[in-house]
C-alpha cells in the first residue's frame, strides 16, 4: 500500500507542477500582450472579479486575467504600469513581504502612475470596543463571539485570513516608507470601490 500510494503523490505532484507551468507561460503572455498594446496599462490586485473596464485583475485564483502570486513579485518590467488598485487585499499579506510587494508596485508604475488602495479601518472596531457602540460583522466565519473585544478578534484575525491591521495614520506612513510620493487618503469611489465595504474602510492613493 506504501509503495502505490507514493506513486499516487508522486502523480500528483507532477501534475501540480505543469498546471503552475503552464498557468505561468499564460500569466507572461498576458504581460508580454499588454505592455506592447499602445493604451494605458492598469492593475487591481488580489481580485478574480472582472467588470471594471481596461482594468486587468492579478490574483492566485481562477477567473482572474492573471493567475500570479503576489508574494513572489509582480512580472511587469519597471515603468510599465499607469496605475495599481487593490480593494480589502493588503490586510492579508503579512508586514514584510507587504513591503516588497508595496516597493515593487512603485519600481513597475510610469512616473507619475497611481496607486490606489482601500483597507479595513482597524480604527472602527478599535473605537467600537472602547465606547460599547455596536459595529457590523459582516462576514460570519469570522465571529467569535458576543463580547467587546471580539469586535476586535474579528477585524485583527479575520478567521486567519488577516495579517495585519491599519488606521488612517500607518497606511500613509506605510506608503511613504516605501518611496510613494503625494500621498493622501481619499474619498470612497462609487466607480472602483465596494459600497458595501463603506462603512469599514479607509481609502488612500499616492503617485510614484
Amino acid at each position: 500500500m506504501g509503495f502505490w500510494a507514493d506513486i499516487r503523490a508522486a502523480k500528483k505532484l507532477i501534475k501540480s507542477r505543469r498546471r503552475k507551468r503552464r498557468a505561468k507561460r499564460r500569466a507572461l503572455a498576458t504581460v508580454r500582450e499588454l505592455i506592447v498594446v499602445d493604451r494605458p496599462v492598469k492593475l487591481e490586485l488580489g481580485s478574480a472579479r472582472k467588470g471594471k473596464d481596461s482594468w486587468t485583475t492579478v490574483d492566485l485564483v481562477a477567473g482572474c486575467d492573471i493567475c500570479w502570486d503576489l508574494t513572489k513579485g509582480l512580472p511587469f518590467p519597471e515603468g510599465t504600469i499607469d496605475a495599481i488598485y487593490s480593494s480589502h487585499f493588503l490586510e492579508h499579506i503579512k508586514y514584510r513581504d507587504l513591503i516588497v510587494l508595496l516597493e515593487q508596485c512603485r519600481q513597475v508604475l510610469r512616473p507619475d502612475g497611481l496607486f490606489s488602495a482601500c483597507v479595513p479601518d482597524a480604527g472602527v472596531f478599535l473605537s467600537a470596543y472602547f465606547s460599547g457602540v455596536d459595529v457590523s460583522l459582516d462576514y460570519e466565519p469570522a465571529r467569535c463571539g458576543s463580547k467587546r473585544i471580539d469586535c476586535v478578534n474579528y477585524i485583527a484575525y479575520m478567521d486567519g485570513h488577516h495579517k495585519h491591521l491599519f488606521d488612517r495614520e500607518n497606511l500613509c506612513q506605510i506608503l511613504e516608507d516605501t518611496g510613494y510620493r503625494n500621498v493622501r487618503l481619499r474619498e470612497f469611489d462609487e466607480a472602483m470601490d465596494m459600497p458595501e465595504r463603506r462603512h469599514e474602510s479607509i481609502y488612500v492613493e499616492a503617485r510614484k
